[in-house]
């Protein structure tokens, strides 16, 4: 097995951009990037999803990681978050994240759309889970921009929550009605 090989499966994410191949193979020139990535495409080891998007042949990557790679900032939310906290049962068809702008798009086996968010809220970090790869709302930041963009939902489990949490957490969204809207909510369960 190639060297090259072995730094790409010892890397932190499943997907890789020029970012990682810069750090991967400790080389900044643009151009011979460019070479060992095409190189390594044409003997099968890495395949393209997307422009500048690549992942390991013989290697499962982690779907999470693509939105919040192709669009900064943003992290993972809504359906697919709440899959993930198992406060909905049903398993999304697409990944779902936050961003400054609606975006669907599908690249290989995936559809991934993003809902916007007011740069004030998307750009608060608190209460954003940040993994190795990507970034993903906690269960009651999940929860709130899951209202605040859909306004009534179904949610399968909310046993878990953390009601003085979702309070506290009101103050990011600074509208209101929201506000009010989710205290009587928080009520009935």
């Amino acid at each position: 097995m190639s060297r090259s090989i072995i730094k790409l499966m010892n890397y932190k994410s499943t997907i890789f951009d020029y970012g990682d191949f810069s750090i991967i193979f400790d080389e900044y020139n643009r151009d011979y990037l460019k070479t060992k990535i095409a190189k390594l495409c044409e003997e099968e080891i890495l395949v393209r999803l997307t422009k500048g998007i690549y992942y390991l042949k013989d290697r499962w990557y982690d779907s999470f990681e693509l939105p919040t790679k192709l669009y900064s900032p943003s992290y993972i939310s809504f359906h697919s978050a709440l899959y993930h906290h198992s406060m909905i049962f049903q398993l999304p068809n697409r990944i779902s994240f936050a961003y400054k702008r609606n975006i669907e798009k599908t690249i290989w086996k995936d559809i991934i759309y993003s809902k916007r968010l007011k740069e004030e809220i998307l750009y608060n970090l608190s209460w954003i889970i940040t993994t190795w790869a990507f970034s993903i709302a906690d269960k009651e930041r999940a929860f709130l921009d899951t209202l605040y963009i859909y306004g009534d939902f179904y949610f399968d489990n909310l046993n878990e929550l953390d009601k003085n949490k979702v309070i506290e957490m009101l103050e990011i969204y600074k509208n209101k009605s929201f506000s009010k809207k989710i205290e009587l909510y928080l009520k009935k369960i």
